[in-house]
Protein backbone atom coordinates (compact mmCIF):
# COMPACT_ATOMS: atom_id res chain seq x y z
CA UNK A 1 0.00 0.00 0.00
CA UNK A 2 1.56 3.42 -1.00
CA UNK A 3 0.77 7.03 -0.28
CA UNK A 4 1.19 10.27 -1.78
CA UNK A 5 3.59 12.70 -0.12
CA UNK A 6 3.46 16.08 -1.36
CA UNK A 7 4.40 19.68 -0.21
CA UNK A 8 2.31 22.45 -1.84
CA UNK A 9 5.59 24.15 -2.03
CA UNK A 10 8.24 21.76 -3.15
CA UNK A 11 9.18 21.68 -6.74
CA UNK A 12 10.01 17.82 -6.64
CA UNK A 13 7.89 15.27 -7.99
CA UNK A 14 5.98 13.53 -5.42
CA UNK A 15 7.05 10.52 -4.10
CA UNK A 16 5.51 7.11 -2.91
CA UNK A 17 6.09 5.92 0.48
CA UNK A 18 4.63 3.15 2.66
CA UNK A 19 1.38 4.12 4.28
CA UNK A 20 1.97 4.75 7.71
CA UNK A 21 0.95 2.26 10.63
CA UNK A 22 -1.95 2.93 13.08
CA UNK A 23 -0.47 4.53 16.53
CA UNK A 24 -1.11 1.88 18.84
CA UNK A 25 -3.61 4.87 21.26
CA UNK A 26 -4.37 7.04 18.70
CA UNK A 27 -5.99 6.92 14.34
CA UNK A 28 -5.19 7.19 10.98
CA UNK A 29 -6.82 9.57 8.35
CA UNK A 30 -7.50 9.14 5.19
CA UNK A 31 -7.47 12.33 3.76
CA UNK A 32 -9.48 13.92 1.52
CA UNK A 33 -9.09 17.67 1.46
CA UNK A 34 -6.77 20.36 2.39
CA UNK A 35 -7.10 23.92 2.32
CA UNK A 36 -3.70 25.42 0.85
CA UNK A 37 -1.48 26.98 2.95
CA UNK A 38 1.84 28.28 3.41
CA UNK A 39 4.34 25.66 5.23
CA UNK A 40 7.80 27.14 5.83
CA UNK A 41 8.11 23.60 7.59
CA UNK A 42 7.71 21.53 4.18
CA UNK A 43 9.33 23.66 1.87
CA UNK A 44 12.38 23.36 0.41
CA UNK A 45 12.24 25.27 -2.48
CA UNK A 46 9.68 28.26 -3.57
CA UNK A 47 9.53 30.71 -0.69
CA UNK A 48 6.65 32.17 0.05
CA UNK A 49 6.92 36.26 -1.52
CA UNK A 50 5.63 37.87 1.63
CA UNK A 51 5.03 41.55 -0.20
CA UNK A 52 2.45 39.44 -2.41
CA UNK A 53 -1.23 40.22 -2.99
CA UNK A 54 -2.25 37.19 -1.75
CA UNK A 55 -0.15 36.90 1.31
CA UNK A 56 -1.58 40.56 2.25
CA UNK A 57 -5.28 39.99 1.89
CA UNK A 58 -5.66 36.44 3.56
CA UNK A 59 -5.48 34.66 0.15
CA UNK A 60 -3.03 32.89 1.33
CA UNK A 61 -1.49 32.04 4.85
CA UNK A 62 0.33 30.03 7.26
CA UNK A 63 -1.07 26.70 8.27
CA UNK A 64 -2.01 23.48 7.43
CA UNK A 65 -5.67 21.99 7.11
CA UNK A 66 -6.58 18.60 6.60
CA UNK A 67 -10.17 16.53 6.71
CA UNK A 68 -10.69 13.45 6.07
CA UNK A 69 -12.79 9.70 7.26
CA UNK A 70 -11.18 7.99 9.97
CA UNK A 71 -9.43 5.04 8.29
CA UNK A 72 -8.35 2.80 11.37
CA UNK A 73 -8.31 3.25 15.19
CA UNK A 74 -5.78 1.81 17.30
CA UNK A 75 -6.26 -1.12 19.80
CA UNK A 76 -5.41 0.50 22.38
CA UNK A 77 -6.99 3.89 21.82
CA UNK A 78 -8.44 5.62 24.61
CA UNK A 79 -12.73 5.89 24.91
CA UNK A 80 -14.00 8.14 22.58
CA UNK A 81 -16.92 9.36 20.13
CA UNK A 82 -14.89 8.65 16.86
CA UNK A 83 -15.43 5.28 14.76
CA UNK A 84 -13.87 4.28 11.99
CA UNK A 85 -15.71 6.15 8.52
CA UNK A 86 -16.05 9.36 10.64
CA UNK A 87 -15.72 12.87 9.27
CA UNK A 88 -13.07 14.90 11.19
CA UNK A 89 -11.16 17.96 10.52
CA UNK A 90 -7.70 17.48 12.45
CA UNK A 91 -6.02 20.47 14.57
CA UNK A 92 -2.31 20.56 12.77
CA UNK A 93 -0.29 19.51 16.13
CA UNK A 94 3.47 19.99 15.42
CA UNK A 95 3.22 15.75 14.90
CA UNK A 96 0.39 15.78 12.59
CA UNK A 97 2.08 18.92 10.10
CA UNK A 98 5.68 17.07 10.04
CA UNK A 99 3.71 14.53 8.26
CA UNK A 100 3.28 17.12 5.05
CA UNK A 101 0.25 16.55 2.88
CA UNK A 102 -0.35 12.80 2.15
CA UNK A 103 -3.21 10.53 1.03
CA UNK A 104 -3.35 9.11 4.60
CA UNK A 105 -1.62 10.39 8.38
CA UNK A 106 -1.45 9.08 11.67
CA UNK A 107 -3.01 11.27 14.75
CA UNK A 108 -1.30 9.89 17.86
CA UNK A 109 -3.67 12.40 20.39
CA UNK A 110 -7.23 11.67 20.14
CA UNK A 111 -8.29 15.31 21.14
CA UNK A 112 -6.65 17.06 18.01
CA UNK A 113 -8.97 14.59 16.18
CA UNK A 114 -12.69 16.77 15.93
CA UNK A 115 -15.61 14.79 14.04
CA UNK A 116 -17.80 16.84 11.94
CA UNK A 117 -20.93 16.60 12.04
CA UNK A 118 -23.48 16.15 9.04
CA UNK A 119 -24.62 19.65 8.18
CA UNK A 120 -20.15 19.91 7.46
CA UNK A 121 -19.02 19.15 4.51
CA UNK A 122 -15.06 17.66 4.54
CA UNK A 123 -14.52 20.22 1.68
CA UNK A 124 -15.61 22.65 4.18
CA UNK A 125 -13.99 21.08 7.14
CA UNK A 126 -10.93 21.48 5.32
CA UNK A 127 -11.26 25.08 5.95
CA UNK A 128 -11.12 25.12 9.87
CA UNK A 129 -8.07 23.96 11.03
CA UNK A 130 -6.41 27.05 10.56
CA UNK A 131 -7.61 29.77 8.99
CA UNK A 132 -11.28 29.30 10.71
CA UNK A 133 -9.94 28.85 14.11
CA UNK A 134 -7.70 31.80 13.90
CA UNK A 135 -11.21 34.21 12.51
CA UNK A 136 -13.10 32.05 15.72
CA UNK A 137 -10.10 32.80 18.04
CA UNK A 138 -10.45 36.53 16.86
CA UNK A 139 -13.85 36.86 17.52
CA UNK A 140 -13.85 35.70 21.04
CA UNK A 141 -10.68 37.59 21.60
CA UNK A 142 -13.15 40.84 21.47
CA UNK A 143 -16.18 39.94 22.05
CA UNK A 144 -16.41 41.18 25.43
CA UNK A 145 -15.09 44.38 24.32
CA UNK A 146 -17.20 44.19 21.41
CA UNK A 147 -20.13 44.08 24.38
CA UNK A 148 -18.27 47.38 26.09
CA UNK A 149 -18.18 49.87 22.85
CA UNK A 150 -21.80 49.48 22.04
CA UNK A 151 -23.01 49.59 25.70
CA UNK A 152 -21.02 53.12 25.36
CA UNK A 153 -21.36 54.25 22.00
CA UNK A 154 -24.79 52.45 21.05
CA UNK A 155 -22.66 50.73 17.85
CA UNK A 156 -18.93 49.54 16.87
CA UNK A 157 -17.71 50.38 13.70
CA UNK A 158 -15.21 47.74 12.47
CA UNK A 159 -12.82 47.64 9.69
CA UNK A 160 -11.37 44.46 8.60
CA UNK A 161 -8.27 44.37 6.93
CA UNK A 162 -7.86 42.02 3.23
CA UNK A 163 -10.39 40.62 1.57
CA UNK A 164 -9.43 36.84 1.78
CA UNK A 165 -10.97 33.63 3.06
CA UNK A 166 -9.81 35.33 7.42
CA UNK A 167 -11.87 38.45 6.12
CA UNK A 168 -14.36 36.13 4.52
CA UNK A 169 -14.57 34.13 8.01
CA UNK A 170 -14.44 37.03 10.36
CA UNK A 171 -17.44 38.97 8.84
CA UNK A 172 -19.81 35.98 9.26
CA UNK A 173 -18.38 35.00 12.48
CA UNK A 174 -18.56 38.29 13.99
CA UNK A 175 -22.25 38.10 13.18
CA UNK A 176 -23.19 34.67 14.64
CA UNK A 177 -20.73 34.77 17.60
CA UNK A 178 -22.82 38.41 18.89
CA UNK A 179 -26.24 37.71 17.60
CA UNK A 180 -27.72 40.03 20.60
CA UNK A 181 -26.05 43.37 19.01
CA UNK A 182 -25.49 42.09 15.64
CA UNK A 183 -27.53 45.21 14.51
CA UNK A 184 -25.13 47.59 16.28
CA UNK A 185 -22.48 46.11 14.49
CA UNK A 186 -20.97 47.87 11.11
CA UNK A 187 -18.55 46.26 8.77
CA UNK A 188 -16.12 47.33 6.09
CA UNK A 189 -13.85 45.85 4.73
CA UNK A 190 -10.47 47.20 2.98
CA UNK A 191 -8.66 45.46 0.32
CA UNK A 192 -6.77 46.35 -3.32
CA UNK A 193 -8.37 42.21 -4.41
CA UNK A 194 -11.54 43.88 -5.61
CA UNK A 195 -12.70 40.33 -6.36
CA UNK A 196 -12.47 39.64 -2.45
CA UNK A 197 -14.06 42.54 -1.52
CA UNK A 198 -17.23 41.39 -3.93
CA UNK A 199 -17.43 38.15 -1.96
CA UNK A 200 -17.21 40.12 1.01
CA UNK A 201 -20.02 42.59 0.28
CA UNK A 202 -22.68 39.30 -0.43
CA UNK A 203 -21.29 37.79 3.25
CA UNK A 204 -22.48 40.76 4.63
CA UNK A 205 -19.90 43.52 5.07
CA UNK A 206 -22.03 47.02 4.78
CA UNK A 207 -19.08 48.81 3.68
CA UNK A 208 -15.79 48.18 0.63
CA UNK A 209 -13.28 50.14 0.20
CA UNK A 210 -11.04 49.44 -2.62
CA UNK A 211 -7.15 50.38 -2.00
CA UNK A 212 -4.86 51.78 -4.76
CA UNK A 213 -1.35 50.91 -3.29
CA UNK A 214 -0.14 53.76 -5.43
CA UNK A 215 -1.90 55.90 -3.36
CA UNK A 216 0.17 57.80 -0.41
CA UNK A 217 -0.17 55.86 3.17
CA UNK A 218 -2.11 58.75 4.63
CA UNK A 219 -4.48 59.13 1.84
CA UNK A 220 -5.63 55.21 2.45
CA UNK A 221 -5.90 56.14 5.91
CA UNK A 222 -8.24 59.07 5.42
CA UNK A 223 -10.65 56.90 3.09
CA UNK A 224 -10.77 54.02 5.90
CA UNK A 225 -11.49 56.58 8.42
CA UNK A 226 -14.62 57.62 5.89
CA UNK A 227 -16.17 54.32 5.68
CA UNK A 228 -17.89 55.58 8.46
CA UNK A 229 -19.50 58.98 9.31
CA UNK A 230 -18.78 58.34 13.40
CA UNK A 231 -15.63 57.06 13.19
CA UNK A 232 -13.77 53.55 13.55
CA UNK A 233 -13.67 51.77 16.95
CA UNK A 234 -12.15 48.46 16.23
CA UNK A 235 -9.78 47.57 13.26
CA UNK A 236 -8.67 43.33 12.90
CA UNK A 237 -6.19 42.42 10.77
CA UNK A 238 -5.25 39.20 11.10
CA UNK A 239 -2.54 38.93 8.00
CA UNK A 240 1.05 39.38 9.67
CA UNK A 241 1.68 42.31 7.31
CA UNK A 242 3.18 45.26 9.03
CA UNK A 243 1.91 47.92 6.21
CA UNK A 244 -1.65 46.43 6.73
CA UNK A 245 -1.32 46.49 10.66
CA UNK A 246 -0.17 50.34 10.06
CA UNK A 247 -3.00 51.04 8.05
CA UNK A 248 -5.41 50.20 10.35
CA UNK A 249 -3.68 51.67 13.50
CA UNK A 250 -3.94 55.08 11.30
CA UNK A 251 -7.64 55.07 10.53
CA UNK A 252 -8.85 53.95 14.13
CA UNK A 253 -10.37 56.34 16.61
CA UNK A 254 -8.65 57.45 19.77
CA UNK A 255 -9.05 55.22 22.02
CA UNK A 256 -9.69 52.60 19.48
CA UNK A 257 -9.30 48.98 19.63
CA UNK A 258 -6.64 46.91 17.20
CA UNK A 259 -7.29 42.90 17.14
CA UNK A 260 -3.92 41.22 15.50
CA UNK A 261 -2.78 37.81 16.20
CA UNK A 262 -0.50 37.07 19.04
CA UNK A 263 3.00 37.90 18.55
CA UNK A 264 2.83 40.38 15.47
CA UNK A 265 2.35 43.63 17.03
CA UNK A 266 3.26 46.41 14.54
CA UNK A 267 6.25 48.59 15.15
CA UNK A 268 4.83 51.65 15.43
CA UNK A 269 2.75 50.09 18.30
CA UNK A 270 5.77 48.68 19.76
CA UNK A 271 7.78 51.77 19.59
CA UNK A 272 5.43 53.90 21.11
CA UNK A 273 3.73 55.87 18.53
CA UNK A 274 -0.07 55.12 19.29
CA UNK A 275 -0.06 54.69 22.92
CA UNK A 276 -4.05 56.08 22.70
CA UNK A 277 -4.67 52.58 21.08
CA UNK A 278 -5.72 49.32 22.87
CA UNK A 279 -4.30 45.85 21.14
CA UNK A 280 -6.22 42.69 21.58
CA UNK A 281 -3.75 39.44 20.65
CA UNK A 282 -6.08 36.85 19.59
CA UNK A 283 -3.98 33.50 19.85
CA UNK A 284 -3.82 31.53 16.66
CA UNK A 285 -5.59 29.12 17.72
CA UNK A 286 -6.34 25.97 19.71
CA UNK A 287 -8.07 22.38 19.16
CA UNK A 288 -10.54 23.92 22.04
CA UNK A 289 -11.18 26.82 19.70
CA UNK A 290 -11.81 24.55 16.38
CA UNK A 291 -14.10 22.49 18.54
CA UNK A 292 -16.39 26.02 19.41
CA UNK A 293 -16.08 26.86 15.56
CA UNK A 294 -17.27 23.19 14.89
CA UNK A 295 -20.47 24.06 17.01
CA UNK A 296 -21.09 27.47 16.22
CA UNK A 297 -21.39 26.68 12.69
CA UNK A 298 -23.42 23.30 13.34
CA UNK A 299 -25.73 25.56 14.90
CA UNK A 300 -25.86 28.49 12.93
CA UNK A 301 -27.84 27.64 9.35
CA UNK A 302 -26.46 31.14 8.17
CA UNK A 303 -23.09 30.51 7.96
CA UNK A 304 -23.73 27.08 6.94
CA UNK A 305 -25.34 28.60 4.00
CA UNK A 306 -22.80 31.79 4.25
CA UNK A 307 -19.41 30.58 4.41
CA UNK A 308 -16.14 31.93 3.12
CA UNK A 309 -16.41 30.73 -1.12
CA UNK A 310 -14.31 28.06 -1.91
CA UNK A 311 -12.81 25.88 -5.07
CA UNK A 312 -12.03 22.35 -4.80
CA UNK A 313 -8.86 21.14 -7.06
CA UNK A 314 -6.84 18.14 -7.80
CA UNK A 315 -4.08 17.94 -5.28
CA UNK A 316 -1.80 17.69 -8.53
CA UNK A 317 -2.21 20.82 -9.49
CA UNK A 318 -1.16 22.90 -6.55
CA UNK A 319 1.48 24.46 -7.38
CA UNK A 320 -0.27 26.47 -10.14
CA UNK A 321 -3.23 27.30 -7.91
CA UNK A 322 -0.40 28.48 -4.85
CA UNK A 323 1.71 30.70 -7.61
CA UNK A 324 -2.04 32.51 -8.62
CA UNK A 325 -3.21 32.57 -5.04
CA UNK A 326 -0.38 34.90 -4.12
CA UNK A 327 -0.92 37.30 -7.09
CA UNK A 328 -4.55 37.31 -6.10
CA UNK A 329 -5.97 36.25 -9.30
CA UNK A 330 -7.90 33.04 -7.35
CA UNK A 331 -10.61 34.83 -4.15
CA UNK A 332 -11.49 31.43 -3.40
CA UNK A 333 -10.27 29.60 -0.70
CA UNK A 334 -8.61 27.10 -2.10
CA UNK A 335 -9.69 23.25 -1.52
CA UNK A 336 -6.43 20.30 -2.78
CA UNK A 337 -8.92 16.94 -3.47
CA UNK A 338 -6.90 14.28 -2.73
CA UNK A 339 -8.13 10.64 -4.70
CA UNK A 340 -7.37 7.89 -2.13
CA UNK A 341 -6.53 4.46 -4.29
CA UNK A 342 -7.80 2.69 -1.06
CA UNK A 343 -10.77 3.54 -0.02
CA UNK A 344 -12.20 2.42 3.69
CA UNK A 345 -14.33 0.04 4.02
CA UNK A 346 -16.56 -0.45 7.65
Amino acid sequence: MEKLSLSCLDERAPTDRAVPSVPHDGVRIRVCYAGLCYLPQLTNATPLRKGCTGYRNGNLFEGFEISGIVESIGTGARQSDLTVGDPVAVFPHEDVICQGYADYLVVRELKNVVKLPASISLAVGAMLPTGGTLAMSAVIRCRETLANVVAQKGHCNIVIMGAGCLAHWLIRLLALSNSAIRDRIHIAVASDDWEGLKIARTLGAEEVVLLDENCHEEVLAERLRDSFADGVQMAISLCPDERLQDRAIRCLDKGGFLVVPSGSISGDFQNGKKQDLQVLAAPCGSVEILRTLVRTIADGEGLQKNHPTYKVYPVETSQTVFDDLQLCSRSERAILKFQASHPVVW
